[in-house]
């Protein structure tokens, strides 16, 4: 599939080659590893298309004709001429003429009327009942499309980059062909990627809309028995079940061919009828049938086993369809371990880079083709996966709901079983001694997201500017350290506002690592060291109003002191230092809790305290149980000397 270790190198420089990975791996990388969340889930769930699409309810037609048939009382104004004899007398010799104003009551009449209109006010509310669901429906049919094109963007977008990675390497595969170094069956391998690649880049192009957001969305569950008990008590269906039988529930009486007809008739003296009265009466018929009506009750308990069996296929379809989705389910999680395994092996490839140790340029390119396809193939399994659970709530006809949503597996990409939010303390003499490669390696390697620098007249500050600077593109913070414990007393607060002032250059995070309880005379002044380090804090913040400020802080100060502190500052690194009795670091913790917050409370942890990381991992893993999600670790060089990068 790639090209031997000594063609690759003579087609590409050392250099080229690099650029090639370098370009290939963080495009990828950004598409995995850019955080989503469990809104992001929802909204791809829940985006409806366009309302135009779907014809409208004619529902307002019937309501339309509910009204119509509402004001419609069954009066009219009849007439009538007719002439006298006309083979005994002229045409205009004793005949009548009248005008008549009537009022029909039962059948095609003043009730029959009022009838229909309360019929067509029925057949107006079911109809929207019906709209609504076969809008529902189209909804979900329509998200579908939708999320095979949001995802079909991002694969585009990975697929481009592994394309062009493979068009280069089978560029060399083909001149090492020529010139005798390959042989046929190497270059068909890597012509085969090319070919297949590109046909499937020509297909996504099509639904695929370039610009779009790229998405890769968590991995999640779905809450069925929340599903299932909405899907149960589906108000919709159970109002078109009363509805329908309305219709023979409360059937129209008056179409039976029985009439009643009240009227007043006026009497015209025309065709010299001699007759000017004015009289009232009333019509009636009424028929005779020989057959008693057809039972409604046979088609009402045909309406109601009808909804039961729709109720029970609904609820067997959901089921099954939730089976299918955790099937897809346990396949995206085995991708996902496929994915890791080949994110840890470019990880190494970058630390023996990183060590200037010897790699073999094909190896390399394998690994990374390797990479790039899980990475390709992870998303198309999550693709399928949010199609299923769009399925879920198609075939329950429950509308979508983020509360319908349930936590997954956990299965992190990059945490490398370092769980939780961590800082690292980096103090300046192991700064400089790292290279940039070698520090973005080791918090890489740890899972630090938030490394802490010591910034004084020893850092060098060009590395830590261009450091800063990598970090921020990534879009990771980093706090500046100040250690310098005289800044509590009150003379040197100008100077300690000054430096901060200049570490502002830099980035708009700083943390205080000012410690008087280390001071001689600290055991003879507890509570003024104290309150001298609440007012140098309050100065720092009245100086700089939206500086991002952190503090370490011993465990065995004043709680008055902890509560002054809080409101002032983002976090409190508490330096629960020198034991690794879980229980005794567990009481400490606990008291300080309560009043500095969870959202605030950082456990920051001594590697000298602990015989290797994994006694340290134990002890942050008991600690999160707890409720503690923040963690510090002290430091950068105990880290190192622990043991070398695995």
């Amino acid at each position: 599939m790639t090209p031997t270790a000594g063609v690759l190198a003579a087609n590409l420089t050392h250099q080229q080659f690099w650029q090639a990975f370098e370009q290939t791996y963080d495009q990828t990388l950004t598409v995995m590893e850019t955080p989503q969340t469990l809104s992001n889930a929802a909204e791809i769930l829940s985006k409806s298309c366009s309302q135009t699409i779907l014809a409208h309810s004619i529902s307002p037609y019937l309501q339309e004709q509910a009204e119509y048939w509402k004001y419609n009382y069954g009066i009219e104004l009849r007439g009538g001429l007719t002439s006298g004899d006309i083979e005994s007398s002229d045409i205009d010799e004793q005949g009548s003429t009248y005008v008549e104003l009537s009022w029909d009551v039962l059948d095609n009449g003043y009730k029959e009327f009022q009838h229909r209109s309360k019929d067509y006010q029925r057949q107006a509310q079911l109809e929207k009942v019906l709209h609504d669901i076969r809008k529902q429906t189209f909804d979900y049919r329509c998200r579908e499309y939708q999320i095979n094109t949001r995802f079909d963007t991002t694969l585009l977008d990975l697929k481009r980059t592994l394309l062009t990675l493979m068009e280069r390497v089978y560029e060399v595969e083909e001149e090492a062909y020529f010139n005798g170094d390959s042989q046929l069956d190497e270059l068909l391998i890597s012509e085969e990627s090319v070919v297949q690649l590109r046909y499937q880049v020509s297909q996504l192009q099509i639904n695929a809309t370039d610009g779009s957001e790229v998405t890769n969305p968590p991995l999640i569950d779905v809450d069925i028995d929340a599903i299932l008990t909405a899907s149960a008590q589906n108000t919709s269906h159970s109002t078109a079940e009363r509805l329908r039988r309305l219709e023979y529930v409360d059937a129209n009486p008056y179409q039976d061919g029985a009439r009643l007809r009240l009227f007043v008739r006026k009497e015209l003296d025309i065709l010299a009828s001699q007759r000017d009265d004015l009289v009232a009466g009333l019509r009636f018929s009424i028929p005779l049938a020989f057959k008693h009506k057809v039972d409604e009750s046979v088609k009402l308990n045909q309406l109601e086993r009808d909804a039961q069996a729709d109720k029970w296929e609904r609820n067997q379809r959901t089921k099954q369809a939730y089976a299918s989705f955790q099937d897809q389910l346990q396949r995206v999680i085995t991708q996902k371990y496929r994915y890791k395994r080949a994110n840890e092996r470019i990880r190494r490839v970058l630390v023996k880079r990183t060590m200037d140790e010897s790699l073999r340029p094909s190896a390399v390119a394998a690994r990374l083709k390797n990479y790039t396809e899980s990475a390709i193939e992870l998303l198309e399994a999550k693709r399928e996966l949010y199609a299923r659970i769009n399925n879920i709530f198609l075939v329950s006809q429950v509308p979508f709901s983020p509360d319908k949503l349930a936590p997954s597996p956990r299965v992190k990409l990059t945490e490398r079983h370092r769980p939780n939010q961590r800082s690292l303390y980096i103090w300046s003499q192991t700064f400089n001694q790292m290279s940039n490669a070698q520090l973005h390696l080791l918090l890489r390697t740890k899972h630090v997201q938030r490394p802490i620098i010591s910034y004084s007249k020893n850092t060098q500050l060009p590395k830590l500017s261009a450091f800063i600077a990598e970090l921020s593109a990534k879009g990771k913070p980093v706090e500046l350290m100040f250690s310098t414990n005289t800044w509590i007393r009150k003379d040197k607060r100008e100077d300690a506002l000054e430096q901060i002032g200049k570490a502002r250059a830099y980035t708009n995070s700083v943390h205080l690592d000012v410690e008087p309880q280390v001071l001689s005379d600290y055991a003879q002044n507890k509570m003024a060291y104290q309150q001298d380090y609440v007012a140098l804090v309050a100065a720092i913040r009245a100086s700089f109003p939206d500086l991002q400020l952190s503090l370490s802080v011993p465990f065995h100060w004043q709680e008055a002191t902890y509560r002054q502190l809080q409101p002032m500052v983002e976090r409190m690194y508490v330096m629960l230092y020198e034991t690794p009795v879980a229980e005794v670091i567990k009481r400490r913790a606990d008291k300080l809790l309560p009043f500095i917050g969870k959202d605030k409370f950082v456990a920051a942890l001594r590697t000298q305290d602990f015989a290797n990381e994994y006694e340290l991992e134990k002890m942050i893993r008991y600690l999160t149980e707890e409720g503690v999600n923040q963690f510090a670790i002290h430091d950068a060089e105990g880290f190192i000397n622990w043991k070398t990068l695995p």
